[in-house]
Protein backbone atom coordinates (compact mmCIF):
# COMPACT_ATOMS: atom_id res chain seq x y z
CA UNK A 1 0.00 0.00 0.00
CA UNK A 2 2.82 2.41 0.81
CA UNK A 3 4.44 1.68 -2.55
CA UNK A 4 1.17 2.38 -4.34
CA UNK A 5 0.79 5.67 -2.45
CA UNK A 6 4.34 6.72 -3.33
CA UNK A 7 3.70 5.84 -7.00
CA UNK A 8 0.68 8.13 -6.98
CA UNK A 9 2.67 10.97 -5.41
CA UNK A 10 5.41 10.58 -8.02
CA UNK A 11 2.89 10.49 -10.88
CA UNK A 12 1.24 13.67 -9.62
CA UNK A 13 4.65 15.33 -9.24
CA UNK A 14 5.66 14.38 -12.78
CA UNK A 15 2.68 15.96 -14.56
CA UNK A 16 3.46 19.13 -16.50
CA UNK A 17 1.06 21.86 -15.40
CA UNK A 18 0.78 25.54 -16.26
CA UNK A 19 2.07 27.83 -13.53
CA UNK A 20 0.38 30.99 -14.78
CA UNK A 21 -3.13 30.92 -13.35
CA UNK A 22 -5.71 33.64 -13.19
CA UNK A 23 -6.90 34.50 -9.71
CA UNK A 24 -10.17 32.70 -10.39
CA UNK A 25 -8.28 29.58 -11.53
CA UNK A 26 -6.01 29.75 -8.46
CA UNK A 27 -9.10 29.73 -6.24
CA UNK A 28 -10.77 26.91 -8.17
CA UNK A 29 -10.06 23.36 -9.27
CA UNK A 30 -6.98 24.31 -11.30
CA UNK A 31 -5.48 25.93 -8.21
CA UNK A 32 -6.30 22.98 -5.97
CA UNK A 33 -4.66 20.64 -8.46
CA UNK A 34 -1.54 22.80 -8.82
CA UNK A 35 -1.26 23.21 -5.03
CA UNK A 36 -1.43 19.40 -4.65
CA UNK A 37 1.20 19.05 -7.34
CA UNK A 38 3.44 21.59 -5.61
CA UNK A 39 3.27 19.51 -2.45
CA UNK A 40 4.00 16.32 -4.40
CA UNK A 41 7.02 17.82 -6.20
CA UNK A 42 8.41 19.23 -2.96
CA UNK A 43 7.92 15.89 -1.20
CA UNK A 44 9.64 13.96 -3.99
CA UNK A 45 12.54 16.40 -3.76
CA UNK A 46 12.66 16.07 0.03
CA UNK A 47 12.68 12.27 0.00
CA UNK A 48 14.66 11.49 -3.15
CA UNK A 49 16.76 14.66 -3.32
CA UNK A 50 15.88 14.86 -7.03
CA UNK A 51 16.68 18.48 -7.83
CA UNK A 52 14.64 18.46 -11.03
CA UNK A 53 11.48 18.06 -8.94
CA UNK A 54 12.72 20.63 -6.43
CA UNK A 55 13.46 23.23 -9.12
CA UNK A 56 10.05 22.70 -10.72
CA UNK A 57 8.43 23.00 -7.30
CA UNK A 58 10.31 26.25 -6.64
CA UNK A 59 9.09 27.63 -9.96
CA UNK A 60 5.48 26.88 -9.01
CA UNK A 61 5.94 28.13 -5.44
CA UNK A 62 7.56 31.37 -6.53
CA UNK A 63 5.22 31.79 -9.48
CA UNK A 64 2.02 31.49 -7.45
CA UNK A 65 3.07 32.99 -4.11
CA UNK A 66 4.64 35.99 -5.80
CA UNK A 67 2.33 36.47 -8.79
CA UNK A 68 -1.14 36.03 -7.29
CA UNK A 69 -2.28 38.91 -5.11
CA UNK A 70 -3.65 37.21 -1.97
CA UNK A 71 -6.20 39.95 -1.32
CA UNK A 72 -7.57 39.54 -4.83
CA UNK A 73 -7.46 35.76 -4.35
CA UNK A 74 -9.63 35.99 -1.24
CA UNK A 75 -12.07 38.32 -2.99
CA UNK A 76 -12.42 35.59 -5.63
CA UNK A 77 -12.84 32.96 -2.91
CA UNK A 78 -15.61 35.05 -1.33
CA UNK A 79 -17.52 32.85 1.13
CA UNK A 80 -16.16 29.49 -0.01
CA UNK A 81 -14.15 28.56 3.07
CA UNK A 82 -13.00 25.34 1.38
CA UNK A 83 -11.07 27.43 -1.18
CA UNK A 84 -8.98 29.07 1.54
CA UNK A 85 -6.85 26.08 2.50
CA UNK A 86 -5.01 24.67 -0.51
CA UNK A 87 -2.41 27.41 -1.07
CA UNK A 88 -1.45 28.08 2.57
CA UNK A 89 -0.88 24.36 3.17
CA UNK A 90 1.09 23.92 -0.07
CA UNK A 91 3.16 27.04 0.63
CA UNK A 92 3.99 25.83 4.15
CA UNK A 93 5.24 22.47 2.92
CA UNK A 94 7.14 24.00 0.01
CA UNK A 95 8.76 26.54 2.36
CA UNK A 96 9.90 23.77 4.66
CA UNK A 97 10.89 21.10 2.17
CA UNK A 98 12.57 23.29 -0.47
CA UNK A 99 14.81 25.36 1.82
CA UNK A 100 18.08 23.77 0.62
CA UNK A 101 17.40 24.94 -2.95
CA UNK A 102 16.52 28.54 -2.11
CA UNK A 103 18.96 31.39 -2.44
CA UNK A 104 18.97 34.01 0.30
CA UNK A 105 17.33 36.50 -2.09
CA UNK A 106 14.61 33.98 -2.96
CA UNK A 107 13.94 33.20 0.71
CA UNK A 108 13.62 36.90 1.52
CA UNK A 109 11.22 37.46 -1.39
CA UNK A 110 9.14 34.35 -0.63
CA UNK A 111 8.98 35.11 3.10
CA UNK A 112 7.55 38.56 2.32
CA UNK A 113 5.01 36.95 -0.03
CA UNK A 114 4.00 34.39 2.61
CA UNK A 115 3.57 37.13 5.19
CA UNK A 116 1.31 38.92 2.70
CA UNK A 117 -0.70 35.70 2.20
CA UNK A 118 -1.04 35.38 6.00
CA UNK A 119 -2.26 38.95 6.37
CA UNK A 120 -4.81 38.50 3.57
CA UNK A 121 -6.10 35.21 4.96
CA UNK A 122 -6.35 36.69 8.45
CA UNK A 123 -8.37 39.68 7.17
CA UNK A 124 -10.56 37.39 5.08
CA UNK A 125 -11.25 35.02 7.97
CA UNK A 126 -12.05 37.90 10.32
CA UNK A 127 -14.63 39.23 7.86
CA UNK A 128 -16.80 36.11 7.57
CA UNK A 129 -19.42 34.54 9.84
CA UNK A 130 -17.56 31.23 9.93
CA UNK A 131 -14.73 32.77 11.91
CA UNK A 132 -16.79 32.07 15.02
CA UNK A 133 -18.38 28.83 13.80
CA UNK A 134 -18.20 25.96 16.24
CA UNK A 135 -17.83 23.40 13.48
CA UNK A 136 -15.20 22.68 10.87
CA UNK A 137 -15.87 25.45 8.32
CA UNK A 138 -14.05 27.96 10.53
CA UNK A 139 -11.30 25.45 11.22
CA UNK A 140 -10.45 25.05 7.53
CA UNK A 141 -8.94 28.50 6.88
CA UNK A 142 -7.69 28.93 10.45
CA UNK A 143 -6.03 25.50 10.41
CA UNK A 144 -4.42 26.17 7.02
CA UNK A 145 -3.13 29.50 8.26
CA UNK A 146 -1.80 27.82 11.40
CA UNK A 147 0.23 25.41 9.28
CA UNK A 148 1.65 28.28 7.22
CA UNK A 149 2.40 30.38 10.30
CA UNK A 150 4.24 27.53 11.97
CA UNK A 151 6.43 27.08 8.90
CA UNK A 152 7.55 30.74 8.77
CA UNK A 153 7.48 31.54 12.48
CA UNK A 154 11.21 31.01 12.99
CA UNK A 155 12.16 33.51 10.30
CA UNK A 156 9.38 36.07 10.15
CA UNK A 157 9.94 39.36 11.89
CA UNK A 158 6.52 40.67 10.89
CA UNK A 159 5.02 42.65 13.77
CA UNK A 160 1.58 41.12 13.08
CA UNK A 161 2.81 37.55 13.57
CA UNK A 162 1.65 37.32 17.23
CA UNK A 163 -1.82 38.60 16.29
CA UNK A 164 -2.11 36.12 13.43
CA UNK A 165 -1.25 33.31 15.86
Amino acid sequence: MAGEAWSRVRRLAAVESPIALTVKQAAGREGVRLAEQLEAMALVYQIEQDESFGRRALAVFSGVAGAIDPDEFHRAVDGDFFATEHWPKAFARAWDWLQPLMTEEMRTRLLAALEHWNAALFRHTESWWWREAGYNCGAIPVGAQGILLCSIRGESQNPDLPRWF
